[in-house]
């Protein structure tokens, strides 16, 4: 049962979740437990990890596993997992471990992801990206959506040229209405108005709304590097669109994930932020349920502004 709960929260992109579930039950498993059970979960928590950006904690869980223990399906996850995690690091033991994932698999998503890792593994040249188009538009062809997704991502990031870039990441972001590959949608989702900003254009309606239902999708699944540069946009987004009142909406909804992880610096800098918005704004917007929190959370930055212009608490 342990497995398969871990198992359910994995495919549902509860990957936080999933890593605090398989470390508490690791640490409390009772004596008894099966190998085969133990192993399982531990893939699990090191495919978790990986998600959630601890990429050096993953690989040394997912390599401390003993590939004896996995049934084939589970044997070929952790290969595709621990390849993915070396990728961009360890360009030699990423392609060590696809190489060894293609000759093992004949699941044709696992063959195209294997032979994505071998190529962007080599150094960049026309030849590598010419053969990462082919390979993401073969991948498209046999719906192979994830594999497909993660290729289109990589050129996307691997482009200088912001059109060309933003129709890979268009191409994602459509693959929403047709497939189950929410998370990449969502990473696509983030990317599109960072990248478009990073080029001097404005951010849209159309990106906002979007950007709002992957800042939803992603306050219940807590992915760290996401969610903050989903918040981020958001932010700024609120902020050009003149909505105090949804800033501290925001604010509250964020600062309880930021306190779950454990990272006071990220609340404290948005603290900072919206009290320099208080400077031209009626103190009045506090309010609110939302400006109640805001205050609540408050003591150690009041110095900031002059604490005449803020309500008094009670």
């Amino acid at each position: 049962m342990a497995a398969a709960y871990g198992d359910a929260l994995f495919a549902g992109s509860y990957y936080y979740g999933a890593t605090g579930f398989c470390a508490s039950f690791l640490h409390t498993a009772p004596a008894g437990i099966a190998d085969e059970m133990i192993g399982r979960v531990r893939l699990c928590h090191g495919k978790s990890l990986r998600m959630v950006g601890e990429r050096a904690k993953a690989i040394e869980i997912m390599e401390g596993i003993d590939p004896s223990l996995l049934d084939r399906f589970d044997q070929e996850s952790l290969l595709v997992s621990l390849s993915l995690a070396h990728s961009g690091h360890d360009d030699g033991k990423a392609t060590e471990v696809a190489e060894k994932l293609l000759r093992a698999t004949k699941s044709v998503p696992y063959k195209i992801q294997a032979c994505s890792i071998i190529i962007q593994a080599k150094p960049a040249t026309p030849e590598r990206r010419s053969k990462l188009i082919a390979l993401e538009r073969e991948a498209r062809k046999k719906k192979c959506w994830v594999v497909a997704n993660n290729l289109a991502l990589a050129l996307a990031k691997q482009s200088d040229d912001l059109e060309q870039a933003n129709r890979y990441l268009g191409a994602v972001v459509d693959t929403g209405t047709e497939t189950e590959d929410i998370y990449n949608v969502v990473r696509a989702t983030v990317e599109l108005p960072e990248r478009s900003i990073r080029g001097g254009k404005i951010f849209h309606n159309d990106d906002h709304a979007r950007i709002i239902s992957a800042y939803q999708y992603l306050l219940m699944r807590i992915i760290p590097h996401l969610f903050d540069n989903c918040h981020g946009l958001l932010w700024n987004s609120f902020i050009h669109r003149g909505e105090n009142l949804n800033l501290l909406a925001l604010f509250r909804h964020s600062s309880f994930i930021w306190q779950v992880r454990g990272v006071a610096p990220k609340e404290d800098q948005y603290i900072s932020m919206f009290l320099e918005i208080l400077e031209n704004e009626d103190a009045g917007i506090l309010d609110s349920q939302d400006g109640g929190y805001f205050w609540a959370r408050l003591p150690g930055h009041a110095t900031s502004v002059g604490t005449a212009r803020l309500p008094v608490a009670g």
